[in-house]
């Protein structure tokens, strides 16, 4: 005699309409999580890698700013000033 494998997992024939429909609602709801999570998962990653290279971006033209600024507005007054002091140290006598 052949074993039903509801029989073998304890299961009657007689289940119920309800438990069939239940179990089955069960897996759908089961295999619906599963790809709503891979889904939302691969969103958040495409978000946070953008978010990421937006933060970049800002901060690399942050730091250009800064070093155009220092070499056209800083730096040709700082040479202005160590020339002055470099010829004024130099027309001293010595002892």
């Amino acid at each position: 005699m052949e074993r039903c494998w509801s029989s073998s997992l304890g299961l009657s024939h007689t289940m119920s309409l309800r438990l069939k429909f239940n179990l089955i609602l069960i897996v759908i709801f089961l295999i619906s999580l599963a790809g709503a999570a891979a889904y939302y998962n691969g969103y958040l990653e495409k978000s946070a890698i953008n978010d990421v290279r937006n933060n970049s971006t800002v901060l690399m033209e942050t730091a250009l700013a800064i070093r155009s600024y220092t070499t056209e507005e800083i730096q040709p007054k700082r040479c202005a000033v160590f020339v002055t002091n470099f010829r004024r140290m130099s027309t001293r006598k010595r002892c």
